[in-house]
């Protein structure tokens, strides 16, 4: 044989393809690094969806937490109705209106409409000028709110003090 035809020979050998081993060793490489690379987007989807979470939760306790303060540090004189531990009720400025702050499930009510989701608890303490409890509604200068809130897994609590200007 000539040096031509070795040579085409030593080609067409080359060109066959790849051993089983070669193969072998490939397809457990792809695996290891496919293996490394679901566990790193499985983490990220994981930071993203817990994020996602922490984010509704803290604007649901927000709001909720803001509407009530808001209306509660306008109470009308002699217009607060009804203290207990888990709801409050008083009466609007226009004494027709009658406002009420419950829990019903999950759900955060203002009268009968959903004001946000996922509270877990809601809690009303009065306080009396000499920051005292008290149960008598003709009493009460503080309210303090707490409202804890559920999210996905993610907890988070909210605690605001009021001062009623108006009683």
């Amino acid at each position: 044989m000539g040096t031509k035809e070795l040579h085409r020979d030593r080609i067409q050998r080359q060109a066959r393809g790849f051993t089983l081993v070669e193969l072998v060793i490939v397809i457990l490489l792809l695996s290891v690094i496919s293996a490394v690379g679901s566990r790193l987007l499985s983490a990220g989807f994981n930071g993203y969806l817990l994020a996602r979470d922490l984010t509704d939760a803290d604007w649901q306790g927000r709001i909720a937490l803001e509407r009530m303060t808001r209306e509660l540090r306008d109470i009308p004189q002699g217009n607060l109705n009804a203290v207990a531990a888990n709801q409050v009720s008083f009466t609007d400025w226009d004494n027709v209106t009658l406002v009420t702050y419950s829990l019903a499930g999950n759900t955060l009510m203002r009268n009968a409409r959903p004001l946000a989701d996922g509270i877990a608890a809601l809690n009303f303490t009065y306080l009396d000028s000499a920051f005292q409890v008290t149960a008598v509604p003709a009493n009460v200068r503080y309210i303090s709110v707490t409202v804890n809130v559920t999210q996905g897994g993610t907890n988070l609590s909210y605690r605001s003090a009021v001062y009623t200007r108006n009683l």
